[in-house]
């Protein structure tokens, strides 16, 4: 019994007088009964760093043979690069991977009907970049080509959204979408008047740019224009949303009537307006009266109406003679609209008038528009 018990003093001296790991400040660590990962060690014996790998400082993009070509800035420690491109405005997708000793990419699978630019993402590793900046807009086509109706009584103005790297840009003019055009200018600033136009006509516009001595842009997208002895000087409006900045009032005087037109070119085709209004107050019955005068050139059934509530369009309803007054010498249709949200503080309703005719006819005159609450 004596032996046992001197074996057992002699296993607790040694039992305690092992060393246990410590911590940085020296203290020591019980053991822990949750097992615990284990991390391979560095191989060079040193403590391993954290990669911080930078993105591109600078990344662009310009039209190479016809070709996006994406170009950037290197960037220490990156092995390989990974090139996005946002199509208009949408998400930005891969579109490629290069090793680092590249520096450019060209994406001749780029989109023909939106603008869109690129970001580069740097990688070393399983480390990655930030996106840098994005790059700078590309179009295959001029962006944003308007022309002007109704605006001026001796000029047609062409407009667009400027071309990135354009040296200049060349002004095509069309009495029919497929005739061959008229060069009628060129000019190195994103805008152009025709001066040449004749009156009543419907022209179509394109406009094309060069940049290192290649054009681009050809075959892109058209603007129709007239210019006339009469100024509408309620356009634009042929879009719903062009009204939400203008008065709510929509009462006209005499001397500046609301004109609405059909034009034909000589392809079959048509520019029709369609002017939009609205009313934004508290619920109640709406009235819209639609006068034309007794010597107009639009005949009932040529110019129609629709009101445009809650984000449904209501049936097309014909502008006839519904009603003649000859101390005003007019002729028209009263519309009238009371299916309103009863419940709701205030209402947005739109309205609009357009004609509809067939392609042989040509015909734009002016109209007057009043709206009460009272038949």
């Amino acid at each position: 019994m004596k032996i046992l018990y001197i074996f057992l003093l002699i296993l607790t001296v040694l039992l305690f007088s092992c060393d246990l790991p410590e911590t940085d400040d020296g203290q020591r660590v019980t053991a822990s009964p949750t097992p615990t990962t284990e991390l391979t060690p560095n191989p060079t014996g040193e403590p391993i760093e954290e990669i911080t790998v930078l993105p591109p400082e600078t990344v662009e993009a310009d039209f190479v043979d016809a070709v996006p070509q994406v170009v950037w800035s290197s960037v220490d420690l990156a092995d390989t690069y990974e090139i996005y491109r946002q199509d208009g405005v949408g998400e930005y997708r891969l579109t490629g991977t290069v090793e680092a000793s590249a520096h450019t990419f060209a994406d001749p699978g780029f989109p023909r009907n939106v603008s869109f630019n690129y970001t580069v993402v740097s990688k070393c590793g399983h480390y990655y970049s930030r996106p840098s900046k994005p790059s700078n807009n590309l179009s295959k086509y001029i962006r944003n080509l308007e022309a002007t109706k109704l605006e001026y009584t001796d000029r047609i103005i062409i407009t667009w959204q400027e071309a990135y790297n354009a040296d200049n840009y060349r002004v095509f003019r069309y009495l029919s979408k497929d005739e061959e055009p008229l060069v009628i200018g060129e000019t190195d600033t994103p805008g152009f008047a025709d001066t040449f136009c004749k009156k009543n006509v419907l022209y179509y516009y394109r406009v094309t740019w060069d940049s290192h001595n290649t054009e681009y842009g050809t075959g892109g997208p058209f603007a129709d224009g007239i210019c006339s002895d009469y100024i509408d000087f309620y356009e634009p409006n042929d879009r719903i949303t062009d009204i939400e900045n203008q008065q709510i009032s929509t009462v006209f005087v005499r001397g500046q009537p609301p004109y609405i037109f059909s034009f034909y070119d000589n392809s079959g085709g048509t520019s029709i307006d369609t002017d939009w209004y609205k009313y934004s107050g508290p619920p109640r019955m709406i009235c819209i009266k639609v006068s034309l005068p007794f010597d107009s050139v639009f005949n009932e059934h040529e110019l129609f109406f629709r009101f445009y509530y809650n984000n449904s369009l209501q049936p097309e309803q014909p502008l006839y003679a519904e009603w003649t007054d000859m101390t005003q010498n007019e002729w028209g249709r009263t519309f009238i609209f009371d299916n309103f949200d009863t419940h709701a503080d205030t209402m947005e309703l739109y309205y609009t008038i357009y004609p509809l005719l067939p392609t042989t006819i040509h015909k734009f005159g002016s109209y007057r528009i009043e709206i009460s609450d009272e038949l």
